[in-house]
């Protein structure tokens, strides 16, 4: 899964092996972790059923959610 800071055009990438809601979930759960609440104010996705759990990422992590 890459991940792409939107100002300062950072990529981060995240190996997940399964494409399953459950396996991003986790993962980015993991990743979100490392950093203070307040550091990530939203979140995009795109529409791929693999982001199907996205409400629980965004609740869990106070996140303003998009779609791309």
């Amino acid at each position: 899964m890459t991940l792409t800071e939107r100002q300062s055009k950072v990529e981060i990438v995240l190996n997940v092996h399964e494409k399953t809601a459950d396996a991003i979930n986790q993962h980015l759960s993991q990743w979100l972790r490392k950093f203070p609440r307040h550091f990530f104010k939203s979140i995009t996705f795109d529409n791929g059923k693999e982001f199907a759990g996205w409400r629980e990422i965004a609740n869990q992590f106070d996140l303003h959610t998009y779609f791309a």
